[in-house]
């Protein structure tokens, strides 16, 4: 998941939260690694961890 340059740090949990609801209800997630961007310019990634509960309609 790329990090926008303009999110500060304590706008990060509402990113993260808004992007894994898309495939269900986080129940606990976590960053477990951040890799800086290689091209200038490029953002940085972050690896996200997630238990996900998703039920069946």
């Amino acid at each position: 998941m790329a990090w926008p340059e303009d999110m500060p740090l304590k706008g990060l949990r509402r990113l993260v939260v808004e992007r894994l609801k898309k495939n269900g209800e986080p129940l606990r997630w976590s960053i477990t690694d951040i890799e800086p961007g290689l091209n200038s310019g490029a953002l940085p990634q972050l690896q996200i961890e997630a238990v996900m509960i998703v039920s069946e309609s």
